[in-house]
């Protein structure tokens, strides 16, 4: 009777327990891969009401950005909020829209970490009383260095920044794109590319296209940019200037308008 009355009583604790067990949190957020904080990990969190200074970086965060203090005081992470992306050294001829970066400091004399600070109205930087030399401090986003905050909203001047145009110019390699004049028609197509999550198109004759780019999606040069059956979106075009290293003047063309899923269409 005894051995029953146990056995019975620990069936309820682990009924008990089970119910009481909490599914885990799905993670929040889009591109740029991991989320902005562990909870567990944060001492501060803050939702930026203002733009925030990011010491030496000359970076500005964004109003609605997303900010974690570490316990340890040791690293800041932050998450962007829609319409913004970190633009890092990762030049891997695709680039994908990084939201989330992590903000750390070191020390110059000792080589190792330095702790960082977040001052309401000045933004954060890096604690110079935790070094005895000198503290600097950066933006990485999974080992890479993020080399600047862009708006995704405006896409000519998102496509006419030199940063940009630099690393599509890359990308492009040694392609030619021959003018409309000079061109038959019938020859040339439109060359989906991407770059932190904007498309834009490159106009090619399709019998010279360059083999890394035969498997991007290829649209009639007759194509106009439309969005749920409306005009409201418009072609436009922005000119790569030529460099020293390179005199081509590339032209690229995007879909640009006050709609969401603006996108070059056949007709």
């Amino acid at each position: 009777m005894m051995k029953t009355s146990i056995v019975s009583a620990l069936m309820m604790l682990f009924v008990l327990v089970a119910c009481d067990k909490k599914e885990p949190e799905p993670l929040s957020g889009s591109g740029g891969g991991m989320p902005v904080e562990n909870p567990t990990d944060c001492g501060k969190e803050i939702i930026a009401s203002t733009p925030v200074k990011v010491g030496e970086t000359g970076i500005m965060l964004p109003v609605g950005t997303k900010i974690c203090i570490t316990k340890d005081e040791m690293e800041v992470r932050v998450e962007l909020p829609a319409g913004y992306a970190f633009l890092t050294d990762q030049e891997n001829g695709k680039t994908l829209p990084v939201i989330f970066s992590t903000y750390t400091c070191i020390c110059s004399k000792a080589g190792s970490p330095c702790q960082v600070f977040y001052a309401e109205g000045l933004g954060f930087g890096c604690l110079q009383s935790s070094c005895s030399g000198s503290c600097t401090g950066k933006f990485t986003y999974m080992g890479y260095t993020v080399e600047k905050l862009m708006s995704t909203t405006d896409k000519a001047e998102f496509f006419g920044d030199p940063l940009v145009q630099r690393r599509i110019r890359k990308t492009c390699g040694i392609v030619e794109t021959p003018t409309r004049r000079n061109a038959n028609p019938e020859d040339m197509v439109y060359v989906k590319q991407e770059m932190m999550g904007l498309n834009y198109y490159l106009l090619l004759d399709k019998t010279s296209i360059p083999a890394s780019m035969r498997s991007n999606e290829l649209i009639s040069s007759r194509a106009l940019c439309e969005c749920e059956g409306t005009k409201v979106c418009k072609l436009r075009t922005v000119s790569l200037r030529a460099t020293q290293a390179d005199e081509r003047v590339i032209d690229i063309y995007f879909c640009d308008g006050g709609c969401n899923g603006c996108e070059l269409t056949v007709d």
